[in-house]
């Protein structure tokens, strides 16, 4: 029996629907009476926080049937068998909706309107803290009989793009992970156990965090996070972002007693303490913030337990003041 590693090939005959996907546009309408900003595959907008909930988004194809017909053609799909989807990606939860499709390839040559300016959305697309992102994918919706390198299963995806619209907050994030069994028993934790921050240190010295701390959650409660909305998940998901800056705190609290931060703005982690702190109204400079979290890292704590602003919504429940101003939903 062989032992070399099998040989991978692409499909043959989509470099056509390839070139499509590159030119499509995603059009965002950040305001009325200005024209929209265009979008290029792979590339990111950011926006500030009390815009990203309203903009408008449409898809513009950048090309003609005549070119899709010729493209499927190479393909040897019927044109009728190549579809669209989009799929918009929440950028915090990582929860994927269905915003449009599948629907004929010859539809987006219409621009096809995933979200009005300043109108209802999917959840996914409301996240005002991190953003969100598009994908577009051309899929074959028919089965089709079994040929050498050629799509044949339906839902297989041809050709696909993406996009990225992101708040001016985002610091390029700790995304959760699902804290499971196998990760329980590697950290050491209890099954009880619900967050913990796993890094490789020294964070302070870090000017971005890609790939070097890790937030994980409880998997059921990460889960159900996911999906489901409404005020008891937000007061839930507060709650978890406030103790997680809480342990990084202490994090870095340990590191800063043998290791001196970078000059400047350059130490992501400071940075992102230093922005909480100000969402609680207390504004230092990154120094201040060094020196804070290096001799008193419990008040630091302390005052960031209240950056979910859980004490107001504590009272606001309590008081049926939140039930009023939600019409009795939640």
């Amino acid at each position: 029996m062989s032992t070399e590693n099998p040989i991978i090939r692409n499909f043959d005959g989509l470099e056509g629907l390839e070139e499509l996907a590159s030119r499509l546009r995603l059009k965002v309408r950040v305001a009325l009476g200005i024209d929209p900003t265009e979008l290029e595959p792979g590339s990111t907008l950011r926006l500030p926080a009390h815009d990203l909930r309203k903009v408008g988004l449409e898809l513009a194809g950048g090309w003609e049937l005549a070119e899709l017909e010729d493209a499927a053609a190479a393909a040897d799909i019927a044109l009728g068998d190549v579809a669209a989807v989009v799929v918009a990606e929440d950028g915090f939860l990582k929860e994927r909706r269905v915003v449009l499709g599948p629907v004929p390839a010859i539809e987006l040559l219409a621009e096809p309107r995933l979200a009005g300016y300043s109108a209802e959305r999917d959840v996914v697309l409301q996240n005002s803290e991190r953003g969100f992102s598009i994908e577009v994918h051309f899929i074959l919706v028919e089965e089709r009989p079994p040929r050498p390198y050629r799509p044949h299963r339906k839902g297989t995806i041809l050709a696909s793009a993406r996009f990225a619209v992101r708040s001016t907050r985002d610091s390029g994030g700790i995304d959760p992970r699902p804290l499971t069994e196998e990760k329980i028993e590697e950290f050491g934790l209890s099954k009880r156990s619900v967050l913990f921050l796993d890094h490789d240190g020294p964070l302070v010295q870090l000017e971005h965090l890609d790939g070097s701390l890790d937030v994980y959650i409880n998997e059921e409660l990460l889960a159900a996070a996911s999906h489901h909305r409404g005020n008891d998940r937000d007061a839930v998901i507060g709650g978890l972002a406030a103790e997680a800056m809480c342990q990084l705190v202490y994090i870095i609290h340990q590191e800063l007693q043998d290791t001196e931060p970078p000059t400047g703005d350059r130490s992501a982690v400071l940075r992102m303490v230093r922005r909480s702190l100000a969402d609680v109204d207390v504004r230092l400079t990154l120094p201040e913030v060094a020196e804070y979290v290096k001799n008193k890292p419990a008040v630091v704590a302390g005052l960031l337990s209240g950056v979910d602003r859980r004490a107001q919504r504590l009272l606001s429940i309590v008081a049926g003041i939140e039930d009023e101003q939600d019409g009795g939903m939640s």
